[in-house]
């Protein structure tokens, strides 16, 4: 991975009620009070129809829409509005991309959207920018409940799903409490009676061995993986909260970070629509006939169908 990650810069109605109701069935009543309260989003719609008629709709709300919910659940109603306030801005400014972007790719619902998200990464790359800067603008209140780690989807069984930790902290984290587990499990070995078979022994802390050394692997129920509609070798973002004494965890889908590109200042102006000058013009053409090359930004080109 050559890039930055960054979390997908939209996400659905059902991933905001699972943040607001942990456990809970998604609920469009629900959804309807937290507008009536200004704490989520009016959303982005984008409509495709053909004769007048409405074949398909991508409906998709700006992911600060994740720490409305968050603090609402908290009580922290001035905060949640502020968030809701933001995200309903970030929607009207990317709206016009996201609608142009949807007719590209013939995306017309939410989750073809988000199957699409690393094709559109290049695209969405000046809002994902900007939905990144929003968050930790905001975020301070969030991140006294919630910690956040980047991670890429390993292997997915019927019940665990392994996740490996892109971001340092979480790994540190994770050393920290498993190693006095891992003291805890050897003194009951040693006290066990009647005695533990040696070689039953041996497999156990085989088995515990990676937990002390410099793991970045977490594993978590399958479930998760499957709720977000995220697959083996997908990026995610993996929130922790912790919250009464229990602990919740949600994923989010993430993309890696399209690099700025900007051109060589000296042969820009070539890429214009404005009349070259005359020393310019001298210039590129010293530079062909001395056979430099220049980069471009790479295009994205939709396949007929």
């Amino acid at each position: 991975m050559t890039g930055a990650v960054a979390r997908f810069p939209f996400v659905s109605k059902a991933d905001i009620l699972r943040v607001y109701r942990p456990g809970v069935e998604p609920s469009d009543r629900t959804f309807r009070t937290l507008r009536q309260h200004g704490l989520v989003s009016a959303g982005v719609v984008i409509r495709h129809r053909r004769r007048g008629r409405v074949l398909g709709q991508l409906r998709c709300y700006a992911a600060l829409n994740i720490d409305a919910a968050l603090l609402a659940r908290h009580d922290r109603t001035d905060e949640a509005v502020l968030a809701a306030g933001e995200a309903g801005r970030f929607e009207t400014d990317w709206q016009p991309l996201v609608a142009k972007l949807a007719a590209q790719f013939n995306l017309y619902d939410f989750e073809a959207f988000r199957s699409a998200r690393n094709l559109l990464a290049h695209g969405l790359a000046p809002a994902t920018e900007e939905l990144e800067r929003l968050h930790v603008e905001l975020g301070a209140p969030v991140r006294s409940v919630v910690s956040e780690e980047f991670v890429r989807i390993g292997e997915i069984t019927g019940q665990w799903a392994a996740l490996q930790v892109l971001t340092p902290e979480l790994a540190s984290k994770l050393r920290e409490t498993v190693a006095p587990i891992n003291s805890t499990v050897a003194a009951l070995i040693a006290r066990s009676i009647p005695p533990i078979d040696p070689s039953v022994s041996a497999a156990i802390a085989k088995a515990l061995e990676p937990l002390g050394r410099e793991t970045r692997r977490v594993a978590v129920d399958s479930f998760l993986v499957r709720a977000s509609s995220l697959a083996t070798g997908e990026l995610a973002l993996l929130r922790i909260e912790h919250s009464a004494g229990s602990s919740f965890l949600s994923l989010l889908a993430a993309i890696e970070e399209d690099d700025s590109f900007e051109l060589d200042p000296d042969v820009a102006p070539y890429f214009s629509d404005e009349p070259l000058p005359a020393q310019l013009l001298d210039r590129i053409e010293h530079l062909r006939s001395g056979g430099e090359t220049i980069g471009v930004a790479p295009l994205l080109v939709p396949l007929a169908s």
